[in-house]
C-alpha cells in the first residue's frame, strides 16, 4: 500500500474507526453492508458506476434534529447537479431517521434488506452470551435500505 493510501485512509477517520470499533467493524462495512448495496442495486437494476454515491453522513448527537446534515447534503447535491448533469446519486442507509431525511431530500427507496450484523436492537454490538431473544430483536430490527435521487429531481 502507497503512502498516499495511507494518508488517504488516515485523513478520513478509518483507520481511526479500525482503533476504536475493531476490525469486526471493516468486516461488517465492507462484507456484510456494502454486499448488501451492491446486492440490492443490481436487483433493481441500477447501474452505480455511473452514479454519484453518498458514502457516510453523520451528525453530532449535540446537534441533531437541528437539519444541518440535511442542508449539508441538499447543498451537496446542488453541486452535484452542476457538476455532473443528468447524473443519478445514490445512498443507503440502516436508520429509520435516515430514510425519512433522505426522502425529503428527493430521494426514493429503491430496495432493503434484513441485516444481520451481530448487534441488537439498538446496535450495540452483542456480547457473546446474549440471550437468542434478543440477538432476533437485533435481527429484526436491524434494516437497510437503498435509495436513488434522479438527475431530473426537483432542488431542494
Amino acid at each position: 500500500m502507497s503512502i498516499t493510501k495511507l494518508a488517504t485512509l488516515y485523513q478520513s477517520g478509518f483507520l481511526g474507526s479500525i482503533l476504536a470499533y475493531g476490525v469486526s467493524c471493516v468486516y461488517r462495512v465492507n462484507f456484510v453492508f456494502e454486499a448488501n448495496v451492491d446486492n440490492m442495486f443490481t436487483k433493481a437494476g441500477v447501474d452505480a458506476e455511473n452514479c454519484g454515491f453518498v458514502q457516510m453522513l453523520a451528525a453530532n448527537p449535540v446537534f441533531k434534529g437541528n437539519g444541518s446534515a440535511s442542508r449539508l447534503l441538499a447543498w451537496q447535491l446542488e453541486r452535484h447537479a452542476v457538476e455532473y448533469p443528468g447524473v443519478d446519486v445514490v445512498l443507503d442507509t440502516t436508520t429509520e431517521s435516515g430514510l425519512r431525511a433522505y426522502t425529503r431530500l428527493s430521494f426514493v427507496q429503491i430496495a432493503s434488506t434484513s441485516v444481520n450484523t451481530g448487534t441488537d436492537a439498538l446496535g450495540v454490538l452483542l456480547a457473546k452470551d446474549a440471550s437468542e431473544e434478543t440477538r432476533a430483536a437485533g435481527r429484526r430490527t436491524c434494516r437497510q435500505w437503498v435509495m436513488i435521487r434522479r438527475s431530473q429531481s426537483p432542488a431542494v
